[in-house]
């Protein structure tokens, strides 16, 4: 008689969703919104909850303004 595996469960319960900080609403995804300025772009996210609509992270990343040559020799 085998013994039932405690790393593999026969039956799979899905791990529960995260919720949001501000309302509590469970997170099935993510809304995203990216804003682009000349110098820099901003990247958000948000709850999908049409009540809450908090914004739970933003980054802020500087674009190159000077666009580097290639080092890569082309063929002629």
């Amino acid at each position: 008689m085998s013994t039932p595996n405690k790393y593999a469960p026969a039956s799979n319960t899905p791990p529960p969703l995260p919720t949001c900080p501000h309302c509590k609403a469970e997170l099935p995804t993510l809304a995203l919104f990216s804003w682009q300025m000349p110098s820099w772009v901003i990247m958000s996210v948000y709850c999908p909850n049409q009540e809450c609509r908090a914004v739970l992270y933003t980054q802020v990343l500087p674009l190159d303004i000077q666009q580097e040559t290639s080092r890569i020799e082309m063929p002629s």
